[in-house]
Order: C-alpha cells, then structure tokens, then sequence
C-alpha cells in the first residue's frame, strides 16, 4: 500500500511537472509570436526576453543576432543593456552599506577627496551617496566627449571623467532636491566602491554580486562583437536604418556596460525581489531591497508624488500596473527590467535595435499582459477636488539633462498647462497632450495613468511642475516671448544675408563677398564633415569638430564687420544690412551665453 502509494505520488507530481512544463512552453510560444509579429512591423531585429512568475522562470527569444547574415536570436544570446547597469551598481552599494562599511548619507567628496564639486550651496549641502544612485545630486548627465570618443579605452581609470575638465562636477540644483537623471552620478558612485573595497568595481561586483547569484553569463568587462574583446554570443546592434552597430567602450562605463543574457536577469530580478539572502548568506539588507523605488526627498515627494526614482530603480506606472523599473539604451540596443514585489512577477527584454521610431511600449505592453500583474485602482478626483486656476502657462525645465541642450529646453523643451472645465491640459511639443485629472491637493492624474503622475507646488516662489523625473518652472508670458522672439529676429537675420547677397549679387547690384554671407556658408563644411564624421568621434578634437567650432566663433565676428560696415560706408543695402547684423548679433549674444558659442564638442 504504502508502495503503491509512493508511486501514484510520484506519478502525479511527475504529470504535474509535464503540465507546468507544457503549459510554460506554450505560453513561451504565444510570446515568442507576438513578439515576431511586433518586430517585424516596427524593423526591429530580434528580441530576448525572460519571465519571472512565482517558482517559475521562462526565457525565449526572436527575430535576428545579425540582421544581414540572417542569423537567429536564441535565448543564450548575450545583450548589452544600457543604462541597466545602473541597478547593479546601485545594489552594489547597497551591499557595503549592508556591511556596516558605507553610509547612503556619506559625503561624497569625504570618500574621494580629488572630486570638488562647484556648488553655491552651503557646506550643509554636501552631495551624499544616496543623491548619487537617487540621481538628485544636481549634476549633468554627461558631456559628448564623455561617451562618444575614440581615445577612450575599456580600461582606463573611472577619474578621467572628472580631471579632465573640473565644470563637469558644477551643481545645478540643490543636492536632494530635483531629479536630473546624471550617468557621471553613477560613475562617481563606482568611485566609491573601489575607493571602500580598495578593488576595481568590476571584480568586486563580479565576486560579491554576480557569483552569489549565479549569473555566470554576465560581465562588467567590456565586450564586443570583433576585435580583443569580441564574444561570439553576443548580438550585433542595429540602429534605425538596420545597419550594424558594434558596441564601443565609454568613458562613464559604470553606468552603462554590462553584459548578460535574458537568463541571467531573471536570477537578478528574483533576487532585488527576495529578503536578500542567497543560499543562507545575506547580501543585501532586505530594508534596504525594499527602499529601491520609493522616492523621498526631494521636492516633488515632500509635495505628495509617489512617483520617481530611488536607489536605482523607478516606480512606473504602465498598463493599469505599477512596477519598478529601470530602463537601458545604448547604442544598437534597448532594454527594460520591471519587477512586481509583492506578487514575485518580473519580466526582462532586451531588443537589439535602437529606440528611434519604435512603439518600445508594445513591446513592454506584450510581457505585462502576459505576465498580468494585478491592476491598480484608478485614483479619482476627491469630492470637492477644484482644478486649480492660477497655474496656467508655459513651464520650461527647471535644469536640462545635458547642458548643451539648455537653450532649446527653454525655448521648445518645456509644457504648456492651461485649464479646460474639470481638468488641466498639458501640452507638449510633438507629442500628443495630456489630460490632467485632479486627484486632492496638488496631485494630478494624467488620463493614461492609474495613479498620481503629476504635482503642482511652490518653491522660492516659483510655480512649479514634475512628474517625478522631471521639474519644470513657470516661466513669465513675456520672457519666454521675449526668448522666440530673440530667436525669430536672429534667424530672420541670418536668412536675410544668405539669400540676398547671392541674388543681388548675380543681378550685379552687391559683391559676394559680404563677411556675414562668407561666414554663414562656412558652417555648410563643418555640418557635413560632422555629418560624415563617425559618431564615436563626436567627442574628439577632430577637423570635422574642429571646423564647427571655428564657424560659430567666426559668425559673430563677421556680423560686427557688417555692423561696421554698413555703418561706415553707407551703400546702398546699408540700412538693411544693419538691422538684419543686429538681429542676428543680438541673438549669437544669446547662444553665448548659453555656452554655445564657442561649441566645442570636445570638451
């Protein structure tokens, strides 16, 4: 009896595994279709992915490795993953400050003494780990020559980045205060790992992080698709025309390299799930796991928004659920982590093609459904709730991701707000309004969300605007008329000179050689040298950078000629010329001082 008894037990649970078996495999299948269907209408090469769900963990994958060759995507193809990385290091530190050996309220510049960072704040004020993963430390994200250069090698010491040009460490924003997502943050915050450990971040992830856990398909180390470094494993990029694109190495490595396979991400999103023990041992604090995605701090959560980024992850609101996420993009690849704690859900994708003109969303939406975390309940307006009427106006960035972005954020980067009946409308330049709903206080609810996604508040008496990743200010009617304006007139200008000096000048009535017209055509070299220039050269000191520079230190110098001498000489387009000199100078004054004038892509 007892025997029969232990066999029938055996052969249930044998049948049961077939059933699961059976049952992840097609719903693997149905994925895998879906996907195939999705890449091939939105020119996507191919696609890995896996699923966490409970016990169980499925990975598939579709579509092309290498597009050109026809060479299948599978499963155990290695993917780089971006900004991912960011998690890793995020959970590295989470890992020494776990051990008793870091506080997330140290002082960065304690830690590092050659790191001085430019900041009017006062020393009360300091940087701290934890604004480094929270990205609130008010730097910058990165500058060109920081990412995209040839000189930079896979190897060389994380310091660079800041020695070789110190306004890189300039604050912006309060530290604490405002999201500005920063990939030097993240470098720095590799510094102190090394700086802690006494090791390269590399190996002590490796050993303390990645073995734990099993994953022995991922690596810090740089890997490519040729040369040295080259993994036959590893998926070709595809930017937006299908052609390919190798991985290169980057100068803030520690927030973007890392590669893995769909396999290996299932077992890191399991584990920032768990209580942060592997195999008995405890490698990172569960309060501390816990704390990855719930914001504090800064200005728009002490206003009320639950919604931001914290040690490393994002909460985000998507399809009627709410994850913690963290996205990636890098040259040739897009990929995205979501985890649902408290059902023990997370899904990894990693497409190897480039975001530019693709519904990335269908492709999330596809693992979400099948993976049917459950739904929020939709915040709605509490009884009483007013729209608020005093807030209408154009919102500009309160900082810019990139510094060399500032000027066109405040001309074309901010939102419009304006009030319809019971609700705010939030326009965006190319892209399709919002419907903001009040949901009590100064929390807003845009149509396409379950929870709040926006706050209104008040800081140093400006009126401000986030949505928890980015803080907008209001600007004055008059002052951003005032910007196009500038804008408009300084165009105009330009315009005038390389349009009517040629046609007058074939009609015989003026000379070619007007300096405003001879310096506007030497952009026309320089535009197409950078054009032709490979993209990770952007950064270096080249002709083709070069040239550019060159052509807008020359252009202000030759509309103060034509100033001079359609001042002196008095021909007869003088007065034209004049106005049309003044307009453009007034605007190159403007650009100046917004630092792109000299533009040095280098430096």
């Amino acid at each position: 009896m007892l025997r029969q008894s232990g066999i029938s037990a055996g052969m249930l649970l044998i049948a049961l595994a077939a059933i699961l078996t059976a049952g992840s495999a097609s719903a693997g299948r149905r994925i895998d279709s879906e996907l195939t269907q999705a890449l091939k209408e939105e020119r996507v090469a191919g696609i890995t992915w896996s699923v966490v769900d409970g016990m169980q963990t499925s990975t598939g994958a579709a579509g092309f490795s290498n597009r050109p060759e026809a060479r299948r995507m599978v499963p155990e193809n290695r993917v780089h993953v971006g900004s991912v990385t960011k998690t890793f290091i995020a959970v590295g530190v989470l890992k020494l400050v776990s051990d008793g050996r870091l506080s997330l309220d140290a002082p960065v510049d304690a830690l590092l003494p050659g790191i001085r960072f430019r900041s009017r704040w006062s020393q009360g004020d300091p940087v701290r780990i934890r604004h480094l993963l929270d990205h609130t430390a008010g730097l910058e994200d990165a500058r060109i020559w920081q990412v995209f250069s040839s000189g930079t090698t896979p190897d060389q010491p994380l310091g660079v980045v800041f020695a070789r040009d110190p306004s890189v460490l300039t604050l912006r924003t309060r530290p604490g205060e405002v999201f500005s997502y920063s990939n030097m943050g993240y470098t720095l915050a590799a510094m102190v790992i090394e700086k802690v450990t006494g090791e390269r971040y590399e190996a002590w992830l490796a050993r303390e992080i990645l073995a734990p856990l099993g994953m022995r398909d991922s690596t810090f180390a740089f890997v490519s698709q040729s040369g040295r470094h080259a993994d036959p494993r590893l998926a070709w990029g595809h930017i937006a025309d299908g052609t390919l694109a190798g991985a290169l190495p980057t100068a803030v490595r520690p927030a973007a390299q890392f590669t893995t396979t769909a396999a290996d991400m299932a077992k890191f999103a399991r584990f920032l799930m768990s209580d942060g023990r592997v195999a008995g041992r405890q490698i990172v604090d569960a309060r501390l796991l816990r704390q990855m995605g719930h914001v504090s701090g800064t200005s728009a959560a002490r206003a009320g928004l639950g919604t931001g980024t914290a040690l490393g992850l994002t909460m985000r609101d998507r399809e009627g659920r709410i994850g913690l996420c963290h996205q990636g993009d890098t040259v040739g690849y897009h990929a995205l982590m979501c985890l649902y704690p408290s059902e023990q859900k997370a899904f990894f994708l990693a497409l190897n093609s480039d975001g530019d003109g693709v519904d990335l969303q269908r492709f999330h939406r596809i693992l979400i459904e099948y993976l049917a975390p459950q739904r929020v309940t939709m915040a709605n307006s509490s009884p009483g709730t007013e729209v608020p009427a005093d807030r209408e106006g154009y919102y500009m960035p309160l900082v810019s991701r990139f510094a060399i972005e500032r000027y066109a954020d405040i001309l074309d980067g901010g939102v419009t707000l304006r009030r319809e009946k019971d609700h705010l409308v939030l326009a965006r330049s190319g892209k399709p309004p919002l419907d903001l709903h009040p949901v009590g206080g100064n929390l807003l609810r845009a149509s396409d969300r379950v929870t709040a996604s926006h706050v209104l508040f008040r800081q140093a008496g400006a009126d401000m605007l986030s949505d928890g990743q980015r803080t907008f200010v209001r600007m004055s009617d008059a002052s951003h008329y005032l910007m196009w304006g500038s804008f408009v007139a300084g165009m105009a200008g330009l315009v005038y000179f390389l349009l009517s000096v040629p046609v007058l000048a074939l009609l015989g009535r003026r000379r070619f050689f007007e300096p405003a017209f001879v310096a506007i055509l030497a952009f026309g070299p320089a535009c197409i040298l950078m054009y032709l220039l490979p993209f990770s050269q952007w950064g270096d000191l080249s002709l083709a950078s070069a040239s550019l520079c060159l052509a807008t230190v020359v252009l202000p110098l030759a509309m103060i000629l034509q100033t001079g001498r359609a001042i002196r000489s008095r021909y007869r387009f003088w007065l034209l010329d004049l106005v049309a000199a003044l307009c453009s100078l007034q605007w190159l004054a403007v650009i100046a001082f917004f630092g792109l004038i000299p533009l040095r892509t280098w430096a």
